[in-house]
């Protein structure tokens, strides 16, 4: 279980390095011989400026699979868009190969990102999984954007 312990207290050092007090986050754990992280599931809300719209939000994810750290590589991206119950969704499912410098081997990680642009708000919602262990989702596309559709939003006025 050391192991285990190890990863989780890791990933919260990282999470909370990113100092975004709108940030949650999920670890599943997948209960085969070893536990393991099967699914990192983070979300946030973010404002919207002027010129952000669904468009725009999958021009900048089209982007960044286009600018990765060095010993990264997009193996796969493709971009979609969808009209979900809370409001217009962008996704993205990628898939990166990591390798660290002088390395002989590295692995990959799946990542599905969307971005829900919900009906008359000045916010939008990111969900990003993340997948080391590519036996965690049969259809990763598929079964994020069913729990991204779970998605329920209560709004209400601002006096400003």
């Amino acid at each position: 279980m050391g192991d285990l312990a190890d990863q989780l207290v890791e990933l919260r050092r990282q999470l909370t390095a990113q100092d975004d007090p709108f940030l949650t986050a999920a670890v599943s754990l997948r209960p085969e011989l070893y536990l393991t992280i099967g699914c990192l599931l983070t979300t946030s809300r973010v404002e919207l400026g002027p010129d952000d719209t669904p468009d725009s939000f999958e021009t900048m994810l089209t982007d960044s699979v286009r600018r990765l750290a060095p010993g990264s590589r997009t193996r796969a991206a493709e971009t979609w868009q969808v009209d979900s119950p809370a409001g217009r969704t962008v996704g993205l499912l990628h898939r990166i190969e990591y390798r660290l410098l002088e390395a002989d081997e590295g692995w990959i990680e799946l990542r599905a990102m969307f971005g829900v642009f919900p009906t008359g708000c000045s916010e939008m919602v990111t969900f990003t999984f993340t997948v080391s262990d590519l036996g965690t989702f049969g259809d990763m596309r598929a079964e994020t954007q069913q729990i991204v559709d779970t998605l329920r939003v209560t709004t209400e006025e601002i006096s400003r």
